[in-house]
């Protein structure tokens, strides 16, 4: 999952997950439960350590033998930055996975309202946080799909998700009969 702080990463995270079966780990759950807010200081250092402990999860858990892990959402980094992407494609190409971004996209004023008003894990996500990461939001290419969220629901958004992801002959959604 990508897409500025607000664009609902997390919520079509949780319902896309649902759909497909698929596990879904969140940056800013395993930062907040391993680095509690009010004792360490939350920083991009610190998201970039609970990256690493999200990769080396995924890397296990398509290795493992026994029941495979079907598929993986990670949810909880905007990816903003061509470098954060790179690095997670090297994870999925040692993995031996198939990768897509899907790209969760409101107008700013959209998610300036949604940040402001939700309560979320993450302690640093506010008005600051968004102008910057807006600032530094790079094109996505063809390994993504653009999920509007400001004027669709959850499951348009999912029903949306599902038939790019068939149409693209990702494997977890065909296998859904959902798409």
């Amino acid at each position: 999952m990508a897409g500025l702080p607000g664009s609902g990463k997390s919520t079509l995270s949780r319902a896309l997950a649902g759909r497909i079966g698929a596990v879904r780990w969140d940056k800013d759950e395993v930062r907040h439960l391993l680095f509690p807010p009010d004792r360490v200081a939350h920083d991009a250092s610190l998201n970039d350590f609970c990256m690493e402990l999200l990769y080396s999860a995924v890397r296990h858990a398509l290795a493992a033998e026994g029941p495979r892990v079907g598929s993986i959402i990670l949810d909880g980094r905007p990816f903003a930055r061509q470098s954060q992407r790179g690095r997670v494609r090297e994870v999925a190409r040692q993995a031996g996975a198939e990768l897509l971004f899907v790209v969760c996209s409101a107008p700013v004023d959209v998610l300036l309202g949604r940040i402001v008003r939700d309560r979320h894990p993450a302690p640093d996500r506010n008005p600051e946080l968004l102008n910057r990461l807006a600032g530094e939001m790079q094109p996505f290419g063809d390994d993504a799909i653009i999920i509007e969220t400001a004027t669709t629901t959850p499951e348009e958004g999912v029903r949306h998700c599902l038939h790019e992801l068939t149409a693209r002959g990702w494997r977890a959604a065909a296998a859904t009969g959902n798409a």
